[in-house]
């Protein structure tokens, strides 16, 4: 186990989502990855209004 010095950058988590979804054996748009973004900030307790304020 190895101490984090600080949180993950959204950058970061942006790579390993992207990194996942490259490693898989099916093709992911562009689309895809911000659904799977929405959804997995959402089961991290993000709330809508937070959501929608990121989005383009």
């Amino acid at each position: 186990f190895t101490k984090v010095h600080n949180p993950a950058s959204v950058d970061t988590i942006a790579r390993w989502i992207k990194t996942t979804l490259q490693q898989s054996d099916r093709d992911y748009t562009e689309k895809d990855t911000h659904f799977i973004a929405v959804c997995l900030a959402q089961n991290a307790g993000a709330g809508l209004a937070s959501i929608l304020s990121k989005g383009n």
